[in-house]
């Protein structure tokens, strides 16, 4: 283990230190993420949040059409034309092209189905003029996604974080700012979110036309490149949709079944649940071409150094994410507006799903940038199945409860077979008996946090009050604790990958790459 721990050193310590930025960048992001929906929230009450969220949904599914695949294929494809010595410049702007050609056709198909839409599915009139207005983020959203995985593809997510995290949302954050102030209305905070996408989308643009001009190409562009891209692309698009039917599948069908006010709420729920794959969000976009990389060149024990390392990281940030918003649930929700805490229970069912979906690891990524693309496919398929017969048996009985219980056990579902099949596929044990160190930390950190929130409630402090000491007395109890346990030789390294300065950030330099053919 010391061996390969060795030799893995510089990718780890350069993953950390690339995961802090981001870190930092997610952290000023949660901020403005959560001011924008306590934004949303009051502005709008249950019932107006609740008509924005089916309006985002319904784009963000025709945006999947958008794209096809296309910005997911980019991270496995990008590296590999690099490794080659070519420019992906030209893959770039022929994906854009057909990405922006469709995009402009869904959204005018979108805003003349609208009446129907509203009235047959939704069954909301008002839903009309809410659907028109969406469809024209259609074609900035597709944009927006697919140059923000160029940007990653080239080995800076640390700028296209720095983008999608802080510029967008700062900008829909002051925006709403002036909705509120000038005229408080639906159609203000879609327009806001519109042009604040638009802005982010221009920086990403201007970032990837200086960047791809300095590549110097020093092969010829291989014939039917955009064809294997395509190719690769298209089990990627059904596996990116199925994703997205498995996050919006709750919220569509809530839609049918209950008012707009209960998606309101449910919403929230969903939104708070989600902080518990901060860690997700910050890894996987950083070790996904490195899973790829380290297949290539069949370096086997750094590839499952690396699943195994992040796996850790993963379970531990999650824990202690789940512990805090199990605790204080109820207060979390108040921050939103008293008619959204009758959510409480829903937000603890969906955490506990968000816990197994981090705690499993970077399942779903490395399947599908080692080649095994058809398995992830097929989880997908699977799962968007379950969990739409669950919705349709248990939203009618249950409402918003019943919706949270079948995207929790649709979810734990999934990432437990992907666990088995990484197992069966490559060998690789996610979890280690060491990892009970950590456990115990943040197992003590939850039972400190559960008492000091009842001494507070009791003391008759305000939920802000609540939120924020409980909150950092759990941080401070679960850090100490690992630390007193003693922690491992990985995270020695990425602690000493953390002080070390390097002006190139990017995890694993072009020139390393292995050419390795497209499967």
């Amino acid at each position: 283990m010391d061996a390969v721990s060795t030799a893995i050193a510089p990718v780890l310590g350069k993953v950390s230190r690339q995961g802090a930025v981001v870190f930092l960048t997610r952290g000023v992001a949660l901020l403005l993420g959560i001011s924008s929906t306590i934004l949303l929230s009051r502005l709008l009450g249950p019932g107006g949040f609740g008509k924005f969220r089916l309006g985002s949904v319904v784009v963000q599914l025709a945006t999947a059409f958008c794209v096809l695949g296309f910005d997911r294929a980019l991270l496995r494809y990008v590296p590999i034309l690099e490794a080659r010595g070519e420019n992906g410049r030209r893959l770039l702007i022929r994906g854009s092209t057909v990405v922006f050609v469709i995009s402009l056709a869904l959204s005018a198909v979108l805003l003349l189905a609208a009446p129907v839409l509203a009235t047959s599915y939704f069954h909301s009139p008002d839903m009309t003029n809410v659907i028109r207005l969406f469809s024209l983020q259609v074609p900035v959203l597709a944009l927006f996604r697919f140059l923000s995985s160029a940007v990653t593809a080239a080995k800076r997510f640390d700028f296209a974080s720095k983008i999608t995290n802080i510029l967008s949302p700062a900008v829909f954050v002051f925006l709403l700012t002036l909705v509120a102030l000038v005229s408080p209305s639906l159609k203000g905070t879609i327009a806001a979110r519109v042009v604040s996408q638009l802005a982010a989308g221009g920086f990403l643009a201007a970032f990837l036309v200086r960047h791809y001009p300095k590549l110097r190409q020093t092969k010829p562009s291989a014939q039917g490149t955009f064809k294997s891209y395509l190719l690769l692309s298209i089990p990627l698009f059904v596996i990116a949709l199925g994703y997205q039917l498995l996050n919006q599948m709750d919220t569509i069908m809530l839609g049918y079944f209950v008012s707009a006010k209960e998606v309101g709420i449910y919403s929230v729920a969903f939104k708070v649940s989600a902080f518990v794959l901060i860690g997700l969000e910050i890894l996987l976009p950083i070790v996904a071409p490195l899973f790829a990389q380290f297949r290539a060149s069949h370096d086997d024990q750094s590839l499952e150094t690396l699943f195994r390392t992040t796996t850790k990281w993963l379970c531990y940030s999650a824990l202690v994410i789940f512990a805090y918003i199990a605790i204080f649930r109820v207060e979390l929700l108040h921050v939103f507006g008293k008619g959204f805490t009758a959510g409480s229970s829903a937000l603890l069912i969906l955490a506990v799903g968000q816990l197994v979906n981090a705690a499993t690891g970077p399942t779903g990524v490395l399947l599908t940038m080692t080649g095994k693309q058809q398995w992830e496919l097929a989880n997908t398929v699977s799962i968007v199945a379950f969990n739409f017969l669950l919705n349709l048996l248990l939203i009618p009985k249950m409402g918003m409860t019943g919706a949270a219980i079948a995207t929790a056990l649709s979810i734990a579902t999934i990432n437990g077979l992907k666990i088995v099949q990484v197992y069966m596929l490559f060998g690789f044990r996610a979890y280690d008996l060491k990892y009970l160190k950590g456990v115990t930390a943040i197992g003590a950190a939850g039972l400190v946090g559960y008492l000091l929130r009842g001494w507070l409630f009791r003391a008759g402090c305000s939920p802000y009050l609540i939120i924020c000491v409980g909150g950092i007395g759990v941080l401070i109890i679960a850090t100490a604790g690992c630390w007193l346990l003693g922690l491992d030789q990985e995270d020695k390294v990425a602690l000493v990958g953390l002080r070390t300065r390097q002006r190139d950030i990017s995890v694993v330099p072009a020139e390393n790459a292995v050419e390795a053919p497209v499967s």
